[in-house]
């Protein structure tokens, strides 16, 4: 983005070595990211290309060479479906959603749609995988002093990431906020949170397994925890004994459901 020197703008959140927003909505990023150009992967056909929204600001899009997206995967429910694989190995009744810290925020948010919405081609989803779930929340949250700091930081972050919310505590973030939807209605029947034992965010994950169990859900949930490993370490040290143990721990959770 343009120089931090101009106009004298007004710094309305810095994060050191990472980014500073400015009142009049000008952005410095200090993280450079190398990017590899757009091109066809010769070995699955994929396309991609850049769209540029704004100076140093871009998405990557992916044009498969055959229609994707979930329904049509889903179209193969009833047996009839053009790519024989899915049609003989896929149970459509037994499907898993999952994710990683804010992909685990939106796996929740994908289960409860799938327990209020019809899903439609008989898909049911059986288990839900939250790996170090990215909660948030106005009250204090289970960590040591270091974690506190980060948290108070991710806390103050989230407003200017999401400026329409209301704050940490919109249910968007914070599942088991005042007026957020019931967990009743998640639409699985078991649950698996994994956390770690040094993550700031280790007892939102704690918290989210207590709610659920208190809001009348006809489900079963497992806590799993990496006992003195912090947030994502898994991605740093994927072969460590206890990311190792993670994997093993989430392996069996699904080949039981």
């Amino acid at each position: 983005m343009s120089d931090a020197g101009d106009g004298g703008d007004e710094v309305i959140h810095d994060a050191p070595n990472f980014i500073r927003v400015y009142k009049s909505g000008r952005v410095e990023r200090f993280l450079r990211i190398d990017f590899a150009p757009p091109s066809t992967d010769a070995a699955t056909g994929v396309t991609s290309k850049d769209v540029v929204a704004g100076d140093g600001v871009s998405g990557r899009l992916y044009l498969p060479a055959t229609p994707c997206g979930g329904h049509w995967v889903a179209s193969h429910a009833d047996g009839q479906g053009e790519e024989p694989w899915l049609t003989a190995h896929a149970d459509f009744g037994r499907v898993h959603v999952g994710g990683e810290s804010a992909g685990a925020n939106i796996a929740h948010h994908a289960a409860m749609r799938a327990g209020a919405e019809e899903l439609g081609h008989g898909v049911k989803v059986n288990s839900l995988v939250l790996i170090h779930p990215y909660f948030l929340g106005g009250d204090s949250s289970e960590s040591d002093e270091m974690g506190m700091a980060l948290l108070r930081e991710l806390i103050r972050l989230w407003p200017v990431v999401c400026p329409g919310t209301s704050g940490c505590d919109d249910p968007w973030i914070n599942p088991m906020a005042d007026g957020a939807p019931s967990l009743s209605v998640l639409g699985c029947r078991r649950a698996l949170v994994c956390i770690g034992g040094k993550d700031a965010m280790r007892g939102r994950g704690k918290l989210y397994c207590e709610k659920l169990r208190e809001s009348g859900w006809q489900g079963e949930v497992e806590i799993w925890e990496a006992d003195g490993q912090g947030h994502g370490f898994h991605l740093l040290w994927p072969t460590c004994t206890q990311a190792e143990a993670q994997v093993q721990t989430i392996a069996e959770f699904l080949s039981h459901g």
